[in-house]
């Protein structure tokens, strides 16, 4: 079944998903200078799951999809069972950009969002072949070089350094 969001709605549900990215964008923040904290974990899994929820109720299937597996990522994070090495910091980070850019275009004169399934193959890869939470040997992160930047990653970048 087919259906109109009208832009009032639209302008509705972007207001609140730039919110719960705030907070994604925070606790990302926090986790990396900090480590897993579950009381962070715990306090971005309902934002994320509103997220999830207003994105279905509005059409956006593969938003709602990619944040269900940023939900299950976290879960694991809380839980131990995901650790957070500089590797799979550096995937939530990039995931979270993809997200917004996702959000935002959804907002652009009713334009569609960009595909997550990257990103959520990379979140699926970590879920089955997650490293153990104490793992010491973990690679560090590439830093994005070799992919092209996205919005918000200079932003994302200067509250990193602000914050440090």
């Amino acid at each position: 079944m087919e259906f109109e969001v009208s832009a009032e709605l639209v302008g509705i549900y972007l207001e609140d998903a730039r919110e719960h990215l705030a907070v994604l964008d925070d606790a990302l923040l926090q986790l990396e200078r900090a480590g897993p904290a579950p009381e962070v974990v715990t306090s971005l899994l309902g934002p994320l799951h509103t997220l999830k929820g207003n994105s279905g109720m509005i059409g956006l299937i593969g938003v709602k999809d990619y944040v269900h597996r940023l939900e299950d990522a976290f879960a694991r994070v809380r839980d131990g069972s995901l650790g957070l090495t500089p590797a799979v910091l550096q995937c939530l980070f990039e995931g979270a950009s993809a997200l917004r850019e996702a959000v935002e275009a959804a907002g652009v004169d009713g334009g569609k969002p960009r595909d997550l399934g990257p990103e959520k193959a990379v979140l699926d890869s970590l879920l089955v072949a997650a490293p153990p939470a104490s793992s010491s040997s973990a690679a560090p992160a590439s830093g994005g070089a070799d992919r092209p930047a996205r919005p918000g990653d200079k932003a994302l970048a200067a509250a990193r350094s602000s914050m440090v």
